[in-house]
């Protein structure tokens, strides 16, 4: 079954006749028995992940929440890209490895099997995470950094411990812009009840990508890898209330992760299927124990 077919499948499901839905141009999808082969080319691979052409993990737990019958099995294939130093490409690998280890029970890629090895496997070099250098902007500006501000002040008291943009950029050994593995990126907001760490991934209602799962996915396996020590913090600071975050990781405090997509509305893949996809979700193996879950929260 081709790309177009399986597109006139989702467009034909009652819930979602009357929604406007696409596949991304540079993904190719197949479904060949019952597994969905998924082919990405170059071009998503060096995109931001929040994009559709990049999300390929919110397209393989959309699709296979949508279309049990058809896929049990998920393959991430593609292009290796002519330059694979791009800090994107780097990034994906890292997502990809997480991706079909978390779900090791159905996906798993073929193209990217020594990509990832020379990535991960052969390379002893220790993970390090980055933390903030300067307090966020007192002044909220319009958009998310308003939101952000206006969800922490109403919600900080249910919280020992709660901020916004983290920043999270994975290196080699150590700091510098010469040893970095991924992109600059920021998890939007993060807050501390007892041994619990929750992390929320917030769109505004003009930004409805399936890419909120793949942003939301990444930010949790780097903060589980961070509280499994397999990603180390090499120095604390108050910016950002992070020495608080670094007091938790020292401890070993820190027993389960939710990750909260915060949202007015989001894709209709996802929003048409919402239990459906966050059981999707839930059902990965991460090694740690990990909660995804939605909560709307109206624009300003």
């Amino acid at each position: 079954m081709e790309k177009q077919e399986i597109l006139n499948l989702l467009k034909n499901k009652k819930e979602l006749c009357k929604k406007r839905i696409d596949l991304p141009q540079h993904v190719d999808f197949k479904i060949v028995g019952k597994t969905l082969v998924m082919y990405l080319h170059e071009y998503g691979l060096y995109q931001n992940m929040q994009y559709n052409n990049a999300a390929f993990e919110g397209w393989a737990i959309c699709l296979k929440t949508w279309l049990p019958e058809l896929i049990e099995k998920v393959i991430i294939n593609g292009e290796i890209p002519a330059d694979k130093s791009k800090k994107h490409y780097q990034r994906f690998l890292y997502r990809l490895n997480k991706f079909i280890h978390n779900y090791s029970a159905w996906a798993s890629t073929e193209s990217y099997k020594d990509e990832l090895y020379n990535a991960f496997e052969a390379n002893a070099s220790q993970i390090v995470m980055n933390t903030p250098l300067k307090s966020a902007k007192s002044s909220a500006e319009k958009g998310e950094a308003q939101l952000e501000r206006k969800y922490i002040s109403d919600h900080k008291n249910s919280f020992q411990a709660m901020d916004q943009q983290l920043p999270v950029r994975l290196f080699k050994n150590k700091i510098s812009e010469n040893t970095s593995i991924t992109p600059s990126s920021y998890l939007d907001i993060w807050g501390i009840q007892k041994d619990t760490l929750s992390i929320f991934e917030l769109k505004l209602p003009n930004n409805r990508n399936v890419g909120i799962i793949s942003e939301l996915m990444f930010y949790v396996n780097v903060l589980t890898d961070v509280f499994k020590h397999r990603v180390s913090i090499l120095k604390d600071t108050k910016k950002r209330s992070f020495n608080q975050l670094y007091t938790f990781y020292q401890n070993g405090n820190c027993k389960k992760i939710k990750g909260i997509f915060l949202a007015d509305d989001i894709h209709p893949l996802i929003k048409m299927a919402l239990a459906e996809v966050l059981s999707t979700l839930n059902k990965g193996d991460y090694g740690f124990d990990i909660e995804y879950s939605y909560e709307k929260v109206n624009a300003i």
